[in-house]
């Protein structure tokens, strides 16, 4: 069932996403490179080459010195990782005052009862300085493996071409 969540998920996404976005640069977002991450990072940067979409990367941490203004899109990862409650993304989008206008799409990943919040959090943040959510995938990834996991972040990038 949560996998057909997912799928249904996707294809909202896809659906939403469409060609509302541009072609041009995506920045990707995500909380921090480590253990849990890296696999992630690596099913984006395929993701992205496989659509031959020009993007660049990022920590949260790294994105408060960047100019923003030559993306079309901004791609937030958020995760939950290791049971930690900690995100340096929602920290970021805290203070976070340039995507007002941007085209952004959110995908927030977890394997517990976290997800949930944290989906609702960074969804309120970015609605609060006025970023234009395109659509968010919420991927509860306990029951995925790593196929799985490669195939719904693939299906999500296919739709900023």
């Amino acid at each position: 069932m949560k996998k057909l969540s997912l799928a249904l998920g996707i294809l909202a996404f896809a659906a939403a996403l469409g060609a509302q976005v541009p072609a041009g640069k995506v920045l990707y977002v995500y909380d921090e490179a480590n253990e849990q991450s890296k696999p992630y990072i690596g099913y984006f940067k395929g993701a992205f080459a496989a659509e031959g979409l020009a993007f660049d990367e990022a920590s949260a941490f790294q994105v408060p010195s960047m100019d923003l203004t030559k993306y079309r899109a901004v791609l937030v990862h958020g995760m939950v990782m290791a049971f930690a409650t900690k995100s340096p993304v929602r920290d970021w989008l805290k203070s976070e005052k340039r995507l007002g206008g941007k085209r952004v799409a959110l995908f927030v990943t977890a394997n517990r009862w976290f997800l949930g919040k944290l989906d609702k959090q960074l969804r309120d943040l970015l609605a609060k300085d006025g970023a234009v959510p395109v659509d968010a995938v919420s991927a509860a990834t306990k029951k995925l493996d790593a196929a799985e996991k490669e195939a719904a972040v693939r299906g999500f990038v296919e739709r900023l071409r």
